[in-house]
Parts: structure tokens; C-alpha cells; sequence
């Protein structure tokens, strides 16, 4: 159920349209926006949507070298894995507990790449890294609320600022789960070519934007530990619920900064053809599957409502955002097709019937986690294909 916190965001735009922002920043200028780069890195992000040639270049060394004529040839090539884990809030619960169960069955495999949004980014280094991590990945789904997340701040949003709570609550959960101890740890993964890729918005453009994780952790900057967590905050940031982070950007030697919010806005889950690394060869299903995690339902759910604004408003968005999702994971869908990539699909059954009261109800995720836990512990029954 999307919370009441998404439903005043959309109130709050629609009443104080006009009302200034007090979140003040230099933002890049338009024409510019293709040469903005995050002080002292380069080649850790690309746009989402950036067309063939584009990607090729912008996501060199993002994906897993090509695999080789020889593994080719062989009867039993070597497989690869790859992990798709989507927004979803609180639902993000249920994709957790799926990744904790899937350890338990012993069936769960080394991912070669992992991409995640919005709460699917949060648990993305925790997935990438493994069963090591499970007792993290559980904590941080089902020991916290929504008051662990910030504190409220509605007389400020009334008066043009940039969120109905704070990030604070937020903040400390990454500093206390992600370390440098984490990120090292992440860094050497991707030595070994394995890559975490996590989706951010660029507000002003109104573009998805996807970091290479592994690239920030294996850089030798000083400041690496802080942009890891801050990209975290932004891909998780529910545009009005949460404030925007905002990224120091330099443009021919200037110094700008970029607005960044929740990855889900532009997109519920994303995946990146081998297309964009160049890679020309087709894999067979036995070389590559790719693993989907929806953390919320697919199919429609008959509801009755009130005919009161809040409730309607807050049905017609829940919809929509389903209706979003939907959209993505027929697209991954079919890129993962088009490669020759076998694909598996895991959704909140339409009969779970739990209610979350606020965006982030610990009964509510418990109830999920455990669900996700003990469908993946006795061989969770993935769906080759979305369900229509």
C-alpha cells in the first residue's frame, strides 16, 4: 500500500506550486549538463537512457568482460548470474528475506552483476557481497520504522522546503551499515570484474543515471566512503518525503552541483545490455540468466476506497507507480531475450494480504521478509516471463 507520506507529497506540490525552494545550490547550466562531472572521478555513471554508441563508451569496464571464444565453444560453459532488485519502499522487505531464504536452500549463486533502485540501491552491496551479509540485509528491513528515518518537518515543507522529513534517521542507517570496511570489500569484487550499478534521477534533466558502485569503492579517493553512501541516500530519496542529495559537479573547471532523487522515479528496475559493453555475441540460456526481484505486486488488486481525496489520491498512485513497473520489467524482459539471456521473475504473490499502516511498518516487513524467506528456502518458483 503506497503511504500517506506519497499521497501529501502529491497535496503539498499541488497547494504550494508556487512557494520557493530553500535548499539553495548552483545547478549545472542545461547546455552543459553532457560535461558535468562528479569532482575528482570520471567514468563511474552514465545516463540510463543514452543511446547505443553512447553507452558503449560511457560504460566501458561496466560489465563483466565478453566471454571468451574457448568458454564459447565448451559443452558447459561457465554460467553468469545477474541481479536486477527493484523500488518498492518498505516492499523492499520482501526481496530481502528472498535473498536470506535463497541463501538457506543453497541454491543462491555468486551474482556477476547486481543493479538496484531506490530501496532495491539500499540493498544492492548487500546482495552483491552475499550470504556473508544476510544478517545486515535482515536487520535493515525489519528492525526499523518509518520515525528511525527522519524527523518530520512539515511546517518547513509548508513554507517551500524540500521534504516532509529529513534524512537524518536515513543518514545514520548508512553510516552504521556501510563502512569502508563494505566498500573495500566491494572494491575487490569488482577487481575481479564482478559490477554494482545503482540508478539515481537527475532532477533537473529528468534523467535516470546509473553509477558504477565497484568503480567509486576501487578509487583511491579519500572522499569515496562519503559519495557511496550519499548516492545510497539519493537513489532511496522519495521525491517531497525525503530530501534531494545534492552531487559537487565541476564543467570546464566551475564548480556546480547536481540534484539527485529516488531512482524509482524514472524507472522501478533497470538492466544493462551486453549491448552497451560492446559485446556483439549472443549468450545461450545456459551461459547467462538473469534474476528479477519486484519488490511489490504486478497483477491488479480489487480495493475499495473512499471518496476522499486523500484515499483517491492515494490509489490512483499506487496504481500508477504498479502500472510503472510493469512497463520496466516487460523491458528487461525483453532486452534479457534479445541477448539470449534466460530470465526469472519474483513478485509479492497478489494473496499476501498484509497492511502496512506508514511507508516504513516494521510488522508489515517482518511479514514480508518471513514470506520471501520461506518461498526462497524451499526453491522459490520463478516465473519465466511477466505475468500478462
Amino acid at each position: 500500500m503506497v503511504s500517506l507520506y506519497r499521497t501529501l507529497t502529491v497535496m503539498t506540490a499541488l497547494a504550494l506550486g508556487g512557494c520557493a525552494a530553500t535548499l539553495a545550490y548552483t545547478p549545472v547550466p542545461e547546455a552543459a549538463i553532457g560535461r558535468a562531472q562528479v569532482s575528482g572521478y570520471t567514468n563511474i555513471r552514465a545516463w540510463g537512457d543514452a543511446d547505443e554508441a553512447d553507452a558503449a563508451i560511457n560504460f566501458t569496464g561496466v560489465l563483466p568482460a565478453p566471454l571468451s571464444r574457448t568458454e564459447v565453444e565448451r559443452k558447459r560453459p561457465r554460467a553468469r548470474s545477474y541481479l536486477a532488485l527493484s523500488g518498492g519502499g518498505g516492499d523492499g522487505a520482501y526481496g530481502a528475506g528472498l535473498l536470506v531464504g535463497w541463501t538457506a536452500s543453497g541454491e543462491r549463486p555468486i551474482f556477476d552483476v547486481v543493479t538496484g533502485v531506490s530501496t532495491g540501491a539500499l540493498a544492492a552491496p548487500f546482495a552483491f557481497l552475499g550470504p556473508a551479509y544476510d544478517k545486515k540485509l535482515e536487520e535493515i528491513y525489519t528492525q526499523y520504522k518509518t520515525d528511525d528515518l527522519g524527523t518530520p518537518q512539515i511546517f518547513s515543507a509548508v513554507f517551500g522546503g524540500p521534504s516532509l522529513i529529513d534524512a537524518s534517521g536515513l543518514e545514520a542507517l548508512l553510516r552504521h551499515y556501510v563502512n569502508i570496511e563494505l566498500v573495500d570489500e566491494i572494491a575487490r569484487e569488482h577487481a575481479r570484474g564482478r559490477r554494482l550499478l545503482v540508478a539515481t534521477t537527475n532532477v533537473e534533466a529528468e534523467r535516470q543515471v546509473i553509477w558504477n558502485l565497484g568503480a567509486i569503492a576501487a578509487s583511491k579517493n579519500a572522499d569515496r566512503l562519503d559519495l557511496f553512501r550519499r548516492i545510497l541516500l539519493a537513489s532511496a530519496a522519495i521525491p517531497g518525503v525525503l530530501p534531494p542529495v545534492l552531487l559537487k559537479v565541476t564543467v570546464d573547471g566551475r564548480e556546480f552541483q547536481e540534484m539527485h532523487a529516488d531512482g524509482g522515479t524514472v524507472g522501478q528496475v533497470f538492466f544493462i545490455p551486453h549491448v552497451a559493453n560492446g559485446l556483439s555475441q549472443k549468450m545461450t540460456q545456459a551461459q547467462a540468466r538473469l534474476y528479477v526481484i519486484r519488490n511489490g505486486k504486478m497483477g491488479p488488486v480489487w480495493q475499495s476506497v473512499d471518496p476522499t481525496i486523500l484515499k483517491i489520491a492515494n490509489r490512483s498512485l499506487e496504481t500508477l507507480i504498479k502500472s510503472q513497473a510493469r512497463g520496466d520489467v516487460e523491458r528487461v524482459y525483453a532486452q534479457a531475450k534479445s541477448e539470449g539471456m534466460a530470465f526469472r521473475l519474483a513478485v509479492i504473490p497478489e494473496s499476501f494480504d498484509g497492511i502496512s499502516d506508514e511507508p516504513f511498518d516494521k510488522g508489515y516487513m517482518r511479514q514480508l521478509f518471513d514470506l520471501g524467506y520461506a518461498q526462497a528456502s524451499r526453491g522459490y518458483p520463478w516465473a519465466t516471463a511477466p505475468r500478462r
